[in-house]
């Protein structure tokens, strides 16, 4: 399961791409490129924390030793069951709310199923493959025009992955800002295809300052939504972006380049880190690895999530011993969650300073890569 980490940095590569697209991107009249990346943008949002680049930064291990650590606790080892902290606060929270926007979702779904089966006058918007448009409103041939688009433009399949994305990243005003966008730009698509259908911008204009009135489902795509009507209006008059103005898509490359690389690093490079085939002696605990287990086990509180959904496993650790013994860039490579990661990460952060590695009898900082495996005693 993704920890606290993940989605805090998935949230703000959210809010990081919108500005790129607010800034660069929004007023050009490129619209199939405007929708492809705010679909990008999303998806790498939440795929980009998954991203471990290892060859980057100091913390890289080639050559160094990996230690396996079995921390078996019974319970009166673990945390208490009745105490909470902040953390699993923050994950009670995140998830009673990602739960609220999950309904509120299904809601929509069956008000537009509701709606489909029960149509009322004024009414134009499609969903997926289904239509619903008055036959009395003025331009039906037209607006009906417009609906197609939007079917055969599949603009339905967009609105519900934004949807989904809404109800993980509820909590980040961002993410309504992009389903707001979202379907800017499906409007722009199927007003270009209705038009050239009428032939006469002007006289489209007209009708959707005439049709700008009505109530619609919250997920469908509407012809008649009276808060997008000034823009759409607006960009139907706007000249089109020339040529040059493609040159901005291509920034995406280097920036989202630059998040990887953010989100992969862990620290800066900091001279350079000898692996454990060029030390003459490796870094080591006072006392050695026995000594190590038993502060692991001595330190080690099974967190409360973990231990109330039986959780178990193993998280990889990644760190290193400087100069003078002391933990430094620590970091969880990998993990099942549920507390763990940050347990592990806060025992490793705490140890006792270590015994440095050598090469000809000068201490030199290390990378290290440490394995332990949480397992509950019955």
């Amino acid at each position: 399961m993704p920890g606290l980490n993940y989605f805090f940095h998935a949230n703000v590569y959210l809010v990081i791409f919108y500005l790129f697209y607010v800034a660069l991107l929004k007023n050009e009249t490129y619209f199939k490129l405007n929708r492809l990346y705010l679909l990008c943008a999303v998806a790498v949002s939440f795929v980009i924390p998954y991203l471990r680049l290892e060859w980057i930064g100091i913390q890289a291990v080639r050559g160094a030793i990996n230690m396996d650590i079995m921390v078996v606790l019974s319970a009166d080892s673990a945390a208490e069951p009745g105490i909470l902290n902040w953390q699993d606060g923050v994950v009670a929270v995140y998830f009673g709310g990602a739960l609220v926007a999950a309904v509120l979702l299904v809601f929509k779904l069956w008000r537009m199923k509701y709606v489909l089966a029960h149509p009322v006058k004024g009414v134009a918007f499609s969903f997926f493959n289904h239509k619903l448009i008055d036959t009395q409103l003025p331009g039906y041939t037209v607006i009906n025009k417009h609906e197609e688009a939007h079917i055969k433009q599949l603009h339905s399949l967009d609105i519900i992955l934004f949807e989904l994305a809404g109800v993980f990243a509820w909590f980040n005003p961002v993410i309504y800002l992009y389903k707001s966008s979202i379907k800017e730009v499906h409007e722009y698509l199927a007003d270009e295809e209705a038009v050239k259908y009428e032939g006469n911008k002007k006289q489209y204009a007209l009708l959707l300052l005439s049709t700008a009135m009505g109530i619609m489902p919250a997920i469908g795509n509407s012809f008649i939504k009276q808060s997008l009507t000034k823009k759409r209006i607006f960009m139907l008059q706007k000249e089109r972006s020339g040529k040059r103005s493609l040159f901005k898509y291509t920034l995406f490359v280097p920036l989202l380049a630059a998040v990887v690389l953010f989100s992969s690093a862990t620290v800066k490079r900091e001279g350079t880190s000898p692996s454990f085939s060029t030390t003459d002696t490796p870094p080591s605990f006072p006392g050695g690895y026995d000594k190590f287990r038993e502060y692991l086990r001595s330190s080690t509180k099974y967190p409360v999530q973990a231990s109330k959904h039986k959780v178990e496993g193993k998280v990889n650790v990644g760190f290193a011993v400087d100069e003078t013994g002391k933990i430094t860039q620590v970091k969880v490579v990998k993990g099942p969650g549920y507390g763990l990661n940050e347990e592990a990460l806060r025992l490793i952060a705490n140890s006792p300073r270590w015994n440095p590695g050598l090469i000809n009898g000068e201490p030199v900082r290390v990378a290290f890569s440490i394995n332990v495996n949480f397992v509950l005693k019955p």
